[in-house]
């Protein structure tokens, strides 16, 4: 399990969510990191600055806050609760 993690984080690079970003209006960074995971891939992104800001929409809907009822979910029981506290702490930083 240990060298999985190793290898997860010394091999692979991990880029925020464009949608987080653009959630917490980063959308520079946003565009940054979709355009470095389409290089990763081998193609090309046509997403540019201007085309996230003429999608007004989306920022909207991405703006809504975090609270305690979205999170609450994930330890309702003690199978969830555990797993996700797994989760958590393996992709943690």
């Amino acid at each position: 399990m240990l060298l999985l993690w190793a290898i997860r984080f010394f091999f692979f690079k991990l880029y925020e969510s464009p949608k987080y970003l653009m959630g917490i209006g980063d959308d520079k960074g946003a565009v940054e990191v979709m355009h470095n995971v389409a290089e990763h891939n081998g193609t090309v992104s046509m997403v540019s600055l201007e085309s996230l800001s003429r999608h007004g929409s989306v920022k909207s809907a991405l703006s809504t806050r975090l609270d305690v009822n979205h999170v609450a979910p994930l330890f309702e029981t003690r199978t969830l609760a555990l797993s996700t506290s797994i989760l958590i702490s393996l992709w943690g930083k």
